[in-house]
């Protein structure tokens, strides 16, 4: 069970780590228009993640190596943060069941 940040704290988020779609470019094509949709709209999602955040008010994190990012979000943000993550999830999931059929 996750807890929620005190009203006055907040927390860090980490920028999502699935990229598939580099490796998948070359064979985009051998897919079903609704499979390659599916997986466009994870992608797109992922890639957007931390930019809604930092619309939301969220501030990056200085520091941090090239290539990762932390997004710190106050805690007054945490309702908006977990539908991000439930929206985001969905369309992962979704992106992932359909290339289930392409992996058997």
């Amino acid at each position: 069970m996750t807890i929620p940040p005190a009203d006055d704290g907040g927390f860090v988020v980490p920028n999502p780590t699935i990229r598939i779609f580099p490796e998948m470019l070359p064979k985009i094509g051998l897919l079903q228009t609704e499979t390659i949709k599916a997986v466009m709209g994870a992608y797109i999602l992922t890639e957007q993640y931390h930019y809604k955040l930092i619309l939301l008010g969220g501030k990056l994190e200085p520091g941090i190596p090239d290539g990762q990012q932390l997004v710190y979000v106050g805690s007054e943000h945490t309702k908006m943060v977990r539908e991000l993550n439930d929206v985001t999830a969905i369309a992962v999931k979704a992106g992932v069941d359909s290339l289930a059929s392409y992996l058997k």
